[in-house]
């Protein structure tokens, strides 16, 4: 198997088996990464964090305004956007996963 066969499944036990871990990722072709991350101080709207082209920029999954970015063009933001839309249902299953312990 390659290693983006094995993310969900590695996901799906740290979740089962209540291990501790950072985040997902879903990765686009385009080279944007997105991630969704364990509770951060601070962090409390549904959001994830995607980067792209060494730039990082978090996106809230109810209305997909920026949250938070560092340098991000307007082009560049609404390629990001577009792709978090995309992946919306994954995104915000594994937002309630790692968030409400949802069991799988």
């Amino acid at each position: 198997m390659e290693e983006k066969e094995l993310e969900p499944i590695r996901t799906q036990l740290m979740i089962a088996f209540g291990i501790p871990f950072k985040y997902a990722k879903v990765v686009n072709k385009e080279g944007i990464i997105i991630e969704i991350r364990t509770k951060e101080n601070g962090h409390n709207v549904e959001h994830c964090h995607v980067k792209y082209r060494d730039k990082e920029v978090s996106i809230s999954l109810i209305d997909y305004k920026v949250l938070a970015q560092t340098k991000m063009n307007e082009k560049e933001i609404i390629a990001v956007i577009k792709c978090v839309k995309g992946n919306i249902d994954k995104l915000r299953m594994v937002w309630e996963q790692y968030h409400n312990k949802i069991e799988l």
